[in-house]
């Protein structure tokens, strides 16, 4: 009897764990799907040319007709390779939201090492460097068919060599 009674206990405490396992698992599932929801409306990166990137060499990002009008946060990422020799890169960024023929244009001084010079980013197995900056100016996307956000540096040297890619991100706030 005894026997019989330690075996029906046993099975209750394993069927009691797996229970909770599997309520362990549902919640874990559940915090995964939710935290990895992004709100990220638009991602892209161009490349500039191997030779260098020249004044006149406008990126253009044109947005998707499918992204709802409304307020958003702008991040710009530049990668860059250790050829580039400053510590810094000022750019002019501008967008046609307001008026599809005219650009309303910022200009923007993006640190892309700390303050005493260094890359604060590892780099990769390619040795590239990658840094994200946010952009507060940024007007609220209007409904319209045709959205451009362009940027281009505005640096003394040029063409300016160093720079890989630039890109921009949408998130919806």
């Amino acid at each position: 009897m005894k026997e019989r009674t330690r075996t029906n206990l046993t099975n209750h405490r394993m069927l009691q764990l797996n229970k909770h396992n599997f309520t362990a698992v549902i919640l874990l599932i559940f915090f995964l799907s939710v935290g990895c929801t992004t709100k990220t409306v638009y991602h892209s990166y161009q490349s500039v040319k191997e030779t260098g990137w020249d004044r006149k060499d406008t990126l253009f990002f044109s947005l998707p007709e499918n992204i709802a009008p409304g307020k958003y946060k702008m991040e710009i990422g530049v990668r860059n390779s250790p050829e580039y020799l400053y510590k810094n890169i000022w750019i002019s960024i501008g967008n046609n939201w307001e008026d599809s023929l005219q650009y309303k244009t910022d200009t923007l001084e993006l640190n892309l090492t700390d303050e005493h010079g260094k890359w604060p980013y590892q780099g990769n197995i390619s040795n590239f460097y990658q840094s994200v900056h946010l952009y507060t100016n940024v007007p609220e996307l209007p409904q319209q068919q045709k959205r451009i956000i362009k940027i281009v540096h505005i640096m003394r040297k040029n063409p300016i060599q160093g720079i890989q890619d630039i890109g921009i991100k949408l998130t919806a706030y």
